[in-house]
């Protein structure tokens, strides 16, 4: 079970929702994406731990900002910085 299963999308979604208006997360997509293994490390959009037995994406941002995300929470978020570019 992975660690933000007890979690909705749309409970993901409001979480992203408010880094990207605070601008703890870059509205503008990624520069490279590499997944593995998690090391461990807290997701940068949900807040939550990414546990060892699931896997990472290291995102490289435009502002030179590594960041780590869950693949669930990536996805959510490349949605949600879409809707936001759309005026939703």
């Amino acid at each position: 079970m992975a660690v933000i299963d007890h979690l909705t999308d749309g409970d993901l979604a409001a979480r992203i929702k408010v880094k990207l208006a605070a601008g703890e997360l870059p509205m503008h997509g990624p520069l490279e994406v590499f997944g593995g293994p998690s090391r461990g490390g807290e997701c940068c959009a949900c807040g939550e731990r990414i546990a060892a037995a699931e896997a990472e994406l290291e995102v490289s941002a435009v502002d030179g900002v590594q960041r780590v995300y869950h693949p669930r929470c990536f996805v959510i978020l490349t949605r949600a910085r879409r809707a936001s570019a759309a005026g939703n």
